[in-house]
């Protein structure tokens, strides 16, 4: 589960660009692997038709089919970290839709006693100090922020 702070970096990234999820730098990776790739391909193309004999054609055929397929490894790595800021982004925006719609408020970042809430890095839910689905854990406090941005919830069984 990534952390609050990736969350919200991804957050920003997403509404601050007004060409999408994309970063100049990705853009131009994508245009120069398919630039270069259809010029292996039409390369092979080529290659293939002038060929004087079968095995001369079938090595620029290979040419051309390993291009292509890195063509599609370039825009497939491409579309999926577009997936991935998009899903992010969504998954922000329907948390907060949650809260204005159950019209619960966040938690504090306390308890009623005063210790702060905890939140194990790799799980869904915050606790109580006490309680032993955090003993023996790494955790962190949890800020009403890292509720917002991620989906936690409270603790079941110790009830925060």
């Amino acid at each position: 589960m990534p952390d609050a702070a990736a969350l919200a970096l991804d957050a920003r990234a997403l509404s601050a660009t007004s060409r999408g999820p994309w970063t100049s730098e990705q853009l131009s990776r994508v245009i120069v692997a398919n630039l270069a790739g259809a010029a292996a391909i039409v390369g092979g193309a080529y290659g293939a038709s002038r060929a004087s004999d079968t095995q001369q054609a079938l090595l620029w055929f290979n040419i051309g089919v390993g291009a292509l397929a890195l063509v599609g490894i370039a825009n497939a790595r491409w579309l999926l970290q577009s997936r991935r800021i998009f899903t992010l982004g969504r998954n922000i925006v329907l948390q907060e839709v949650r809260v204005v719609l159950a019209g619960a408020p966040t938690p504090s970042s306390t308890t009623a006693s005063g210790s702060p809430l905890l939140w194990s890095p790799g799980t869904h839910r915050y606790h109580r100090p006490d309680c032993r689905f955090v003993q023996a854990r790494p955790t962190q406090p949890v800020t009403p922020a890292m509720v917002a941005a991620m989906p936690l919830q409270a603790c079941e069984v110790c009830r925060p």
